[in-house]
This record gives C-alpha cells, sequence and structure tokens, in this order.
C-alpha cells in the first residue's frame, strides 16, 4: 500500500506504548503496537511525551524488511510542535485525563482524519459537548477508545440472547471496580451499548484493587453472569424459591461464542486500530465509539458518582 496514513501520538506512557510490552495482556495492547500491527497500513511519522525518557523508548526508525522500507518517527516534547511540523492523518490523545480537553481541542483545530482519543472523552460535560462541536465544524472525526465496543463477546451477547429465545430483559446489574469516573465510564458506556440503563443497577466495587468487569442479565425464566471481564459467560435457569420467588441458581452451561477463536476474543486493541484507520479512508464511516458515546458515557457516570455520594478525586494518568 503506498497511500499509508501518517500516525502521531501524544502520551507515551502506560496505554501509549507501556502496556505493548506487558506479557500478561493480550497484544497489542498499546496504541503504539496498535499502529505497528497495522503498519501495512500507516506509519507512526512522530510521537510526543513531556518525559525525554518516554520518547526515548521509541525507536528512531523501524524497517520493513518485506518492502526493504525504512520509516523514520520524529520526537516531540511539545505537542503544539507537533501539530505545527507535521501533516498528521490520525492523532492519539494518550495523556492525563485532566488535559484531554485542552490537547483535543488543540488537536481537532491541525484537523487531522480521525482522532483516537483515550477515556474519559472529558471530565465537565458542557466542554465536551463544544468539543463535539468543534470537531462537526473541522470535519475531523473522534473515536474514543471505550475497547469493549470493539469486543466480539459482548457484541454478540444480544444476538445470543435473541438466538436462545430469552425475551424481554427484566433486570441488570453492573459490577465496576474503583472509585469514580476513570474506572467506571467503561461499564457506563457498555449499559449505553446495551440500552439498559432504565434497568440497571449500578454497582461499586471499592474495595477491589484490580480489573473488574462483571454484568448479570436477569430474564424471566434465565441469567445470565458475565465474568471475568467478558471473557467467561455463564447461564443460569429459574426455579422457584419458598422465600425469594424466583431463584437463579441452576447452572445449565457456560455459553460460548462458538463463532470466535480464542486468539480472536481478547485484540480489541487490534480492532479498534482497525477500525480507525477504516474511518480515515472512507468518508461515511463512524467510529465504533464516536465523541458522543464517550460523553453520554461520563454523564452515566456523573449520574452514578452523585447517586453514591463520591468524593472523586481529579483523575490522573
Amino acid at each position: 500500500m503506498t497511500d499509508k496514513l501518517r500516525v502521531g501520538i501524544i502520551g507515551i506512557g502506560n496505554m501509549g506504548y507501556q502496556y505493548g510490552l506487558d506479557d500478561k495482556r493480550s497484544q497489542p495492547a498499546s496504541h503504539y503496537h496498535g499502529y505497528m500491527f497495522h503498519k501495512d497500513q500507516c506509519d507512526v511519522v512522530a510521537v510526543c511525551d513531556i518525559l525525554p525518557e518516554a520518547v526515548g523508548r521509541i525507536k528512531d526508525a523501524y524497517m520493513e524488511v518485506e518492502k526493504n522500507r525504512v520509516t523514520f518517527t520524529q520526537k516531540y516534547q511539545d505537542y503544539k510542535l507537533m501539530l505545527e511540523n507535521e501533516k498528521l492523518d490520525i492523532i492519539s490523545i494518550v495523556t492525563p485525563d485532566i488535559t484531554h480537553e485542552q490537547i483535543g481541542k488543540d488537536c481537532i483545530l491541525a484537523r487531522p482524519k480521525v482522532i483516537l482519543w483515550e477515556k474519559p472523552f472529558c471530565l465537565d460535560l458542557k466542554q465536551g459537548g463544544e468539543l463535539i462541536k468543534l470537531a462537526q465544524a473541522c470535519n475531523v472525526k473522534i473515536a474514543v477508545n471505550h475497547q469493549r465496543r470493539s469486543d466480539q463477546i459482548w457484541n454478540t451477547l444480544p444476538a445470543v440472547f435473541a438466538d436462545k429465545g430469552f425475551g424481554e430483559l427484566v433486570r441488570a446489574v453492573a459490577k465496576c471496580y474503583g472509585d469514580g469516573l476513570r474506572q467506571w465510564v467503561h461499564m457506563a458506556d457498555l449499559v449505553n451499548m446495551f440500552e439498559i440503563k432504565d434497568k440497571c443497577i449500578f454497582v461499586p466495587l471499592q474495595n477491589v484493587n484490580y480489573v473488574l468487569f462483571e454484568m448479570e442479565f436477569y430474564f424471566k425464566e434465565h441469567a445470565v453472569r458475565v465474568v471475568d471481564n467478558g471473557r467467561g459467560i455463564i447461564e443460569m435457569t429459574a426455579t422457584p424459591s419458598q422465600y425469594y420467588g424466583i431463584n437463579y441458581k441452576n447452572l445449565i452451561k457456560e455459553l460460548k461464542c462458538s463463532t470466535f477463536s480464542s486468539n480472536e476474543l481478547v485484540v480489541t486493541m487490534r480492532d479498534v486500530i482497525a477500525n480507525v484507520l477504516n474511518c480515515a479512508r472512507i468518508p461515511g464511516l463512524q467510529p465504533n465509539c464516536t465523541a458522543q458515546h464517550g460523553l453520554e458515557a461520563v454523564r452515566l457516570c456523573r449520574e452514578w458518582i452523585d447517586q453514591y455520594g463520591i468524593k472523586e478525586a481529579i483523575p490522573n494518568a
């Protein structure tokens, strides 16, 4: 492919780069390594971080041996200088949450084709709405990195429920670790994606210090538990209970999404980047998770924070 897309990454920390080196994570797990997985379609031509040791992690050049082609990556510590010097098709924003709004505004004004924006999209709902209007005026697409919208298990669940004839959803329970916006926003986006806000009870698990996302879906005669961040799906049937009415206790089996191999179930960052690349090439195509999706996830999180009376610390990187 000769017309490769030019990519710039702002923020070479954990999600920007380091997670791509973690052998406990399914790879590619960072923005940089996600783009490198698709290097037949794009070149990472610029990276930026205020820390010199961070940009120092990136090689000055990388070579595509099969094409005998070298790509040089320019390194910056000032993102504004990067935006001024580089003509970029795609920009990734992978910086601390409190910087997203200003850096995002400057990136929109640089007019790339797509911005891949780490969650949360914004901290202030009004500013988030203004950013969406600015992006529309500048004809810039924004993809917010709520990865579960690209996760094939979560996306398969509604079809599985329909195929098994479970009927109308009665109640859902969403469980998530953490103590506020940064962690909860993933679960908020899932609840919005399934369009179950009015039927969903949110349960924050504040004493859990590891990544935990679980959901329970209750139908009239069946229940489904999604555990291990979507990797395990358990179906139960309803049995009468003398004291509690319907009691979902009898395990039927573990549901299998047989259309996907085990390797395909955990490559969401690969698929997020693939969607971003397609959006940059196809004028009418919108990201799987748009800025509006990101804004609505923040809105729901704010409702949960108010509901539980949590005094939230300012989110960090």
